[in-house]
């Protein structure tokens, strides 16, 4: 069973790459997406610090408003936890960013082919 986890905040790359991403495919249809990527990742590199800081600056802005739109709509998960009893105990010692860290060492591991996990 997949585990809903709460979507990562954008950086101000990843709303660069978000956003730049498909003109990029459309102007090189023959490149694999590898190249793409890389296509866009040196154009972010090749911005000045105060081009950066608008885009990082947008991404904050971006996920102030979709929070405060959950609190809106009643979507914070702080509002709709179940209180049934599942079985399992909650442990306030878990920290999520650990969990994420480890989730991410795993994926880089499948996706670079090792296979003792």
């Amino acid at each position: 069973m997949k585990v809903d986890r709460p979507k990562r905040k954008h950086t101000g790359y990843t709303l660069f790459m978000q956003e730049k991403y498909p003109n990029v495919k459309a102007e090189h249809t023959d490149l694999p997406n590898k190249e793409l990527i890389s296509l866009v990742a040196k154009q972010w590199k090749d911005l000045d610090a105060e081009e950066k800081n608008t885009w990082k600056e947008r991404a904050q802005g971006n996920d102030q408003q979709e929070t405060e739109g959950k609190k809106h709509r009643g979507e914070n998960d702080d509002e709709n936890i179940d209180d049934e009893d599942d079985g399992i105990e909650e442990d306030d010692d878990v920290d999520e960013d650990d969990i994420d860290d480890e989730n991410d060492e795993i994926e880089d591991k499948k996706a670079t082919g090792v296979t003792n996990l």
